[in-house]
């Protein structure tokens, strides 16, 4: 492997850490995603596993939800994540687009069991983590460089579970459930940020912003998080902080992850 592509994926993994730190320091909250309360959560259609206290009138439903997407054997998922703190540094990974001001888009499969792997794509890259390694294709060539990713993914600090860590965390009480519905195919509580959770999220994460919506789904059988939208908007109506992800095909047969065979 030459020295360029080395220097190259150096560099990358830094930005890559420092937008992880960015994430977590945007956070209004303390994340708790460890494997404590974590079950075997159902896809649509399986019998379910766990269930949720539908009872609730506050955010109890979500405590723990982010472990609990370990739960699922597979899921595809899309995030987009928009200005705040992190903003400026999504522009570094180029693509179409990525601007401090522009939404970024990220999207992949993840699969826990019975290999932990990950595919994520975002800003022309590429990285798949499989077998304790990530594969790079840093510049959307085909072309991956293998390092070893020493127990923790990169990808893992984009997963849908560390976003949701940070923005909703174990600090549930700003939440109320406001509904039962279908979301993205799942049977779903739906449940809604109060006046007081909004406004800590004016100071956390995005200063210009004086309008914000923050809403979750979380699966009524297994507790996990089907969907997860937080949006501000400044005074004109334009979005300047977004943090939306939707988790699908949960637990499908097609959800695989293979190691690259072309390598740099």
């Amino acid at each position: 492997m030459s020295a360029v592509p080395n220097a190259r994926r150096r560099g990358l993994l830094a930005l890559l850490a420092a937008l992880a730190l960015a994430v977590g320091a945007c956070s209004g909250s303390s994340a708790t995603t460890g494997p404590g309360g974590a079950t075997k959560a159902p896809g649509a259609t399986d019998a379910p596993a766990a269930s949720v206290d539908n009872g609730a009138a506050a955010g109890d439903g979500l405590a723990g939800a982010a472990a609990k997407l370990g739960g699922i054997s597979s899921y595809k998922f899309k995030m987009t994540m928009q200005g705040g703190s992190y903003g400026s540094l999504l522009s570094v990974f180029g693509g179409s687009g990525a601007t401090g001001d522009a939404a970024f888009v990220l999207s992949g499969t993840v699969v826990t069991a019975p290999e932990k792997a990950s595919d994520v794509s975002f800003g022309g890259m590429r990285i798949v983590s499989i077998g304790g390694f990530d594969y790079m294709d840093i510049s959307g060539t085909g072309t991956f460089y293998k390092s070893a990713s020493k127990g923790n993914s990169m990808a893992d600090s984009f997963s849908p579970a560390t976003m949701f860590g940070s923005s909703v965390g174990s600090s549930t009480a700003g939440y109320t459930k406001v509904a039962s519905e279908s979301k993205n195919g799942v049977n779903a509580d739906h449940y809604s940020a109060d006046k007081a959770a909004l406004g800590q999220y004016s100071k956390t994460l995005d200063a210009t912003a004086t309008k914000w919506t923050a809403d979750v789904w979380v699966a009524t059988q297994g507790g996990y998080p089907v969907s997860t939208a937080i949006i501000g908007s400044d005074d004109s109506g334009k979005v300047v902080f977004q943090l939306v992800f939707d988790i699908t095909n949960i637990n499908d047969s097609s959800n695989n992850v293979t190691a690259p065979t072309t390598l740099g």
